[in-house]
């Protein structure tokens, strides 16, 4: 009870010292004070210090762990509920409750799409509003609408002694010409300038300007350079047409904006920050350049802002510079709902990196249509990024026919760190020369993925009726469709990412799903898969739980849900689809990449249709086909036989098909590796695999492969044991302790 009381006293005095030891002690996020969880104990003695450094976090946790209720919280908590007190006889007062309760209306709209807010909690909010003042409380996607209330004594009086305040400085200047009153902003006694007029804001001065109303700007205004500051106060700006300024050196502060789609700025400067904006836009629009709807290019600091977007942006081939001049180069257009391009730049040789953060991109059905001349791809929240996005949400919904289509970002070059799709994106091409590519996070990652989160439902379908060998095929992935690295010394990462959402590919040739990446020539690190994965392919169909194609490394994966795949020809496994041996010349040397998948789970069931009698399928519980290659060992003339491994990996789930070649760890490997593998079980490259024995498969490996020769092999390299086994094998629960599952 010493630290319970340590704590309370902490949150109570807003003691950030005291507050901190108490964090040093037990993370406080996920505690509860009996009904109460920390954040809205914050909320309640209005700690600011504490919530300005830790309410962002916080507000992550949606459970508790309950350590006692001090006496005189309960206290404090019955004068603030009143009537409501009821709701909360045994049940927990969530944060945004409690922000309700004590009448903090706008701090619940602004904080609400970043809560864990669940149906029952909804519902104590919905009966908090009504008993409080007989009005309705209403959830509209990510977002909670409350009617109008009436201002209660406190908020009154706050009113009135604004007025007081203005009155009385009119007064003062009451003495001066009534021209220069009409045209001059008033200066408040902290130096703020009060505006009315957004032509009354010198752009170009360094000072800080407060909006006093909502203000329309014309169709003919632009600044090219903003130095100032401009706090909104939450006044809508409404720009009739148009970009507003060329760069933003200042600050634009608590701003809502109302634009047809045009970028805010074509420029967010270094040290220039774009804080609490919200820019609501309604698109109907051409481009041949990238966009973003707040910015085209950013260097400083974009925070807490909020995009709603709807309508259509349509990517059309930029316009020659001569009439005898012929288009021949495809152009690259990747476009952002925030930011077009995240940026990093170099000062006197010290890097500095763009950030985007904390932002919410919502889409009201927003449609791209491109162009097969232009390689045109979206990013809900950024374009390209060569810096850091980090904590951002989408959500809605987001179509397109010839762009390609991913949740946060289309290119990544640097971070993109705890961002979460929860919009369901669809592309739909019956263009022969487009491949349509869909993504839960990112299409292509140069460099590092990590704790981000798909929700949304991700479809790519080609219906295109010109089908060559390889093309076009469509691509879906639950968070990135590519990931490889920067150059030949550096590597990729996907890591701690997890796929909720459902990931459809379907199409008139080749087609490729899979719950995590496409490709990877990088490293897949503890992820997981949850949502159902579904290939069509009317000729080839490829499908995997984590990777759908090639991979370099598969570590500590688990993927769970189920798996469909269709086709002329198929492959699919519970963490890996179809392995082939990928080679590069660099620096006068031939590399070969060999894939390697590594203790990972598949508990999912995967269902299996080949569509004819005369092609080939191959279906595994871990991967479907794993390819051999000779290569000469670099520094000798030996040559030997390379391939992908399967180690220490676990198949707990169940197999329907009818493939011809069905493996509980493998369908289809390479015979000389497996055959290295018999010769030394221990060390070979399919090694000290586990599947239960009620699976669906016979045998661990389907076939094996040898000068399109197949062959059945023995179960080397794999144990068949039942489920109990598996459950309490120390190994297959360590794997589950890194994912953060114990319950499983």
């Amino acid at each position: 009870m010493e630290f319970v009381e340590k704590l309370f006293q902490a949150l109570k005095n807003d003691n950030l010292k005291e507050f901190s030891s108490c964090m040093e002690q037990s993370n406080c996020g996920p505690l509860r004070l009996g009904r109460f969880p920390v954040l809205s104990v914050m909320y309640m003695y209005n700690s600011r210090r504490l919530l300005h450094a830790y309410e962002k976090k916080f507000l992550k946790h949606n459970s508790w762990k309950d350590v006692g209720e001090p006496m005189e919280l309960a206290a404090k908590f019955r004068s603030v509920a009143g009537k409501c007190l009821r709701f909360y006889l045994n049940e927990t007062v969530s944060p945004v409750e409690m922000l309700l309760l004590i009448n903090r209306d706008a701090r619940l709209k602004r904080v609400f799409a970043q809560a864990h807010v669940t149906p029952p909690v909804k519902q104590r909010l919905t009966n908090i509003y009504y008993v409080k003042w007989g009005l309705q409380a209403q959830f509209v996607r990510n977002t909670v609408v409350l009617q109008r209330r009436p201002l209660t004594r406190a908020e009154k009086l706050q009113w009135l002694m604004r007025a007081v305040c203005i009155l009385l400085c009119v007064a003062l200047l009451a003495g001066m010409p009534f021209a220069i009153n009409a045209i001059s902003p008033f200066i408040e006694d902290n130096g703020v300038l009060n505006v009315t007029h957004w032509w009354q804001i010198r752009f170009k001065s360094d000072k800080t300007y407060s909006l006093a109303n909502d203000v329309t700007v014309s169709q003919r205004f632009f600044a090219e350079n903003m130095n100032c500051k401009i706090i909104g106060n939450g006044h809508t700006v409404t720009v009739q047409g148009g970009s507003l300024f060329g760069t933003v050196n200042g600050t634009l502060e608590d701003i809502i904006f109302e634009t047809d789609g045009s970028p805010l700025a074509e420029k967010v400067a270094l040290g220039a920050t774009v804080d609490n904006v919200t820019v609501n836009a309604t698109v109907d629009m051409e481009t041949d350049k990238a966009i973003g709807f707040v910015a085209v290019n950013n260097y400083g600091a974009i925070t807490n802002t909020v995009l709603n977007a709807k309508g259509k942006l349509s990517a059309i081939v930029a316009e020659q510079e001569s009439d005898e001049e012929e288009q021949t180069e495809v152009q690259t257009l990747y476009c952002g709902g925030i930011v077009a391009n995240n940026n990093k730049t170099t000062v006197g040789g010290k890097a500095y990196y763009a950030s985007v953060h904390n932002c919410v991109a919502n889409f009201d059905v927003l449609t791209l249509q491109g162009q097969a001349q232009v390689d045109a791809a979206f990013g809900g929240i950024v374009g390209h990024n060569a810096a850091f996005v980090e904590d951002c949400q989408t959500n809605g919904a987001f179509s397109a026919d010839t762009f390609d289509l991913a949740g946060i970002c289309a290119e990544n070059n640097y971070l993109l760190r705890g961002n979460i799709n929860n919009a369901n994106i669809t592309q739909h091409t019956d263009v022969d020369e487009w491949s349509p590519i869909a993504a839960g996070i990112v299409l292509i990652n140069y460099y590092v993925v990590d704790n981000c989160q798909n929700n949304g439902a991700i479809s790519s379908q080609s219906t295109a009726t010109t089908v060559q060998e390889n093309f076009p095929v469509a691509h879906a992935a639950g968070i990135a469709y590519e990931s490889i690295p920067m150059d030949a010394h550096s590597t990729s990462y996907v890591q701690y990412c997890e796929n909720n959402g459902a990931v459809s590919a379907n199409g008139s040739n080749i087609v490729e799903a899979a719950g995590i990446v496409n490709f990877s020539f990088g490293r897949v690190l503890l992820s997981v898969n949850n949502g159902e994965i579904s290939s069509q392919g009317q000729r080839e169909a490829r499908a995997g739980g984590i990777v759908s194609t090639f991979s370099m490394v598969v570590s500590e994966c688990l993927s769970t849900g189920t798996i469909e795949a269709a086709g002329n020809v198929c492959y699919a496994g519970g963490i890996w689809g179809y392995f082939m041996n990928y080679s590069e010349t660099y620096e006068g040397h031939s590399w070969l990449y060999n894939g390697t998948v590594v203790n990972c789970i598949a508990s999912c069931e995967i269902k299996v249709t080949k569509t004819s009698s005369t092609t080939f399928a191959a279906v595994g519980g871990i991967v479907a086909y794993v390819d051999e290659k000779m290569a000469t060992i670099y520094g000798t003339e030996e040559s030997q036989y390379f391939g992908g491994a399967v180690i220490s990996c676990y198949f707990t789930g169940n197999l329907q098909t009818n493939a011809d070649y069905v493996g509980a760890i493998a369908g289809v490997v390479g015979n000389n590796i497996y055959l290295a593998t018999v010769a030394d079980a221990e060390n070979g490259n399919f090694s000290g695999n586990v599947y239960v024995a009620t699976g669906g498969a016979l045998t661990a490996f389907g076939a094996a492969f040898n000068d399109s020769v197949y062959k059945a092999v023995s179960d080397v390299g794999a144990n068949k044991v039942s489920a109990a086994e598996i459950e309490n094998d120390a190994a297959y629960k360590e794997i589950l302790e890194h994912l953060g599952i114990t319950n499983k």
